[in-house]
C-alpha cells in the first residue's frame, strides 16, 4: 500500500485518504475525526494507533486530542494555532515546547 495515503479501517473496509489532503486528526474517546481539505471522515480508532501511523515530519501532537498537518498550519498564537482553512485549535504548553523544537531546530 502506498506511503501517500494515511489507511484505516472502518467496519470491514480498509479506506485510505491522501496525506496532502488531511489538515487534522482529532480523537474524542475512541472517535476519530479526520478532516481533510473536502470532508470530514469518522471511524473508531485512538490517536496512539494515528501516532504510530503518521510520519512525524508532516504531522504534530498539539493537544491532547488534534494531531495537525504541518503544511496547514497558517500561524501559531500563545494558545491557539489557526490552520490556513481559518479553523483555530488549541495548542497546550506541553505540546507547544514539543512544537517549537520541531519547527525551530529543524
Amino acid at each position: 500500500m502506498s506511503n501517500d495515503f494515511f489507511w484505516y479501517t472502518k467496519g470491514k473496509s480498509k479506506m485510505g485518504v491522501r496525506i496532502c489532503d488531511i489538515e487534522y486528526f482529532s480523537c474524542n474517546g475512541h472517535k476519530i475525526t479526520i478532516k481533510t481539505i473536502s470532508d470530514e471522515i469518522i471511524y473508531n480508532g485512538t490517536l496512539k494507533e494515528i501516532q504510530d501511523l503518521v510520519d512525524k515530519n508532516i504531522f504534530i501532537q498539539i493537544n491532547k486530542s488534534d494531531i495537525v498537518n504541518l503544511s496547514y498550519i497558517y500561524r501559531f498564537e500563545k494558545v491557539d494555532i489557526v490552520l490556513i482553512n481559518g479553523k483555530t485549535l488549541p495548542f497546550t504548553k506541553h505540546f507547544k515546547e514539543i512544537f517549537y523544537k520541531k519547527i525551530f531546530l529543524t
